[in-house]
């Protein structure tokens, strides 16, 4: 009986501590910066770590969102040309970074494309799902593509950390880059504590574990992904689409990754794209630049970053570049 008592009291131990340490494992969610933010973390003080990424995640919608007040990118859109805008350091590192993709791209990403994706209906106060959005003319198109091109349009003083406002009616838009890079950030914390899986708007980034991560079709399929890849610890994959805002009329889709050299949405070839590098801010503006501009020069992108891109077509066709082994399901 003794004995029984014993076995009985190891076992209810062992149940004791595999219940504690699941309990530790957290899942969180938030809305920041215009969509669903998910943390999964793993080990003791996860809900607690997951908060901090949250808040470190709203300061940065605080300082670059198109539409809040305060914010840095809202000061410098409502500024009169020629005044310069003080901004965050925060602001000023993705700017920086934006600049670099917008040079590495030759213009495909281009932050400074929000007038367009206005005047197309897509920005985020004006765009509504399932809605039938209005196609611009080709007077508007034209007029406001006098409004579009970084270095045209901005001035940025990283020294004085300033950003000036060249041309009356531009307005820049870090909504392409600073979710990835927000990711990135939240790793660097991450990574000093424990495993953890960071998931913003698609935006995904691997902490001290290696994840599996399913890509989403961007066309109907058997399934939900039609593709799934290993994110290795330290990771980023950022994945955009035209499949995510978008309207169909007469047949054809118009969508929010707006072209800044024709003014009307891509129309490359490729539906979705999905970039995984280390640097997250990279890999999110360079996917919008594989969907703009197509996988030509994909090769001199990867061979420049070391990062992989993940290209697929309206077909369900998929190209890989960088040499990444991706799964297709």
């Amino acid at each position: 009986m003794r004995k029984s008592l014993k076995a009985f009291a190891v076992f209810v131990l062992v149940v004791v501590c595999v219940v504690m340490l699941a309990a530790c494992d957290a899942n969180a969610e938030y809305y920041v910066l215009g969509t669903f933010l998910e943390i999964k973390t793993e080990g003791a003080g996860g809900a607690a770590l997951a908060d901090e990424i949250n808040a470190f995640m709203q300061e940065t919608e605080l300082a670059v969102s198109t539409v809040m007040e305060g914010s840095d990118i809202y000061a410098v859109n409502a500024a009169p040309v020629g005044e310069a805008v003080a901004c965050r350091p925060v602001t000023m590192e993705i700017v920086k970074e934006a600049e670099y993709v917008y040079d590495l791209t030759d213009g495909a990403y281009d932050p400074s494309v929000f007038p367009l994706v206005e005047l197309w209906g897509f920005s985020p106060d004006k765009f509504v799902a399932g809605a039938e959005g209005n196609i611009p003319t080709d007077e508007d198109i034209a007029a406001t593509l006098e409004k579009v091109g970084f270095r045209k349009c901005f001035s940025v003083d990283y020294e004085k950390g300033t950003v000036t406002k060249l041309v009356e009616g531009a307005k820049l838009d870090l909504g392409g880059i600073a979710k990835g890079y927000a990711v990135e950030k939240a790793l660097s914390e991450v990574g000093k504590k424990q495993k953890a899986l960071v998931n913003l708007g698609g935006n995904i980034g691997a902490a001290n574990k290696t994840y599996r991560i399913g890509i989403s079709a961007p066309r109907e399929y058997a399934s939900q992904y039609f593709a799934v890849v290993e994110l290795y610890a330290g990771e980023c994959i950022a994945t955009s689409g035209d499949y995510q805002r978008c309207f169909i009329k007469d047949g054809v889709r118009y969508h929010h990754i707006i072209n800044p050299f024709t003014g009307r949405p891509a129309d490359s070839g490729v539906a979705g794209a999905s970039v995984i590098s280390s640097d997250g801010a990279l890999g999110d503006a360079l996917a919008t630049a594989v969907v703009v501009a197509g996988t030509t020069s994909a090769d001199k992108w990867v061979s420049a970053t070391g990062c992989s891109i993940i290209a697929v077509n309206g077909d369900m066709a998929v190209s890989v570049f960088g040499g990444r082994t991706v799964e297709c399901v």
